[in-house]
């Protein structure tokens, strides 16, 4: 076994990388500073529409990303909310 991901017929190659080599908790860092971004911000900007669609069983991560998305629009978030469930 070679250890490699093979690409377009095998012409293209990339070796996995091994567990020395793997940055510890980088994905979950840069989760929780997203969060943060899109969620204070959001939740004052456009609270009345915020807990509206909370109410409607969105969770709040998802509102706030609709919202931030959608420039506060409330109906295209609404759309973007049913379209990415």
């Amino acid at each position: 076994m070679q250890n490699k991901l093979h690409f377009a017929q095998g012409t293209i190659s990339v070796p996995f990388l091994s567990e020395g080599q793997i940055k510890k908790n980088a994905f979950g860092t840069e989760e929780a500073k997203m969060d943060a971004e899109m969620s204070s911000p959001v939740e004052d900007k456009y609270k009345k529409d915020f807990e509206e669609l909370v109410e409607m069983g969105f969770t709040r991560e998802k509102v706030a990303e609709a919202l931030k998305l959608c420039d506060g629009n409330k109906e295209h978030a609404i759309n973007y909310l049913f379209g990415s469930s």
